[in-house]
């Protein structure tokens, strides 16, 4: 079976409402282990959110990360999340809204007015290419981790 049909089947699985979500975390991460770029982040998702696997941040934060690098503005978005609310790194609006103006979603950018609007420091502060987001990311998992 092709990465997409096994992405296809677990969100299938996630979308129902009881014990199909091990298969649905099952599922996701065969398409990632397969190459489907997407499925890095839901992976990511399932164990942010405990769907079909327990909790484990750390696991969340390396396949969003893996996401990124891979391109998928989903990640992007996700990784901004975890930044906004503090969840496996330290709070920072700033970081979130760099990640989210490199995500450019319509999710992303719903949240860049809202931390704008909220935060109008983070608008001011300079703009940071993508290298330098991994970068901050790289050393935030390491002064948390080491």
């Amino acid at each position: 079976m092709s990465a997409y049909r096994y992405f296809k089947l677990a969100m299938y699985f996630h979308n129902k409402h009881d014990e199909s979500h091990r298969k649905a975390f099952k599922y996701y991460m065969k398409a990632a282990q397969l190459g489907y770029v997407p499925a890095y982040t839901r992976v990511g998702m399932c164990y942010q959110y405990a769907i079909g696997v327990s909790y484990d941040i750390d696991e969340a934060i390396s396949y969003y990360k893996r996401g990124m690098e891979l391109g998928d503005k989903a990640a992007y978005t996700m990784m901004a999340y975890l930044f906004q609310i503090g969840e496996g790194f330290n709070q920072s609006n700033y970081i979130a809204y760099q990640l989210h103006k490199h995500a450019n979603t319509v999710h992303s950018l719903w949240n860049l007015e809202l931390l704008a609007s909220y935060f109008p420091d983070v608008v001011v502060e300079p703009n940071l290419d993508l290298e330098a987001l991994k970068r901050i990311i790289d050393e935030s998992c390491c002064l948390l981790w080491c």
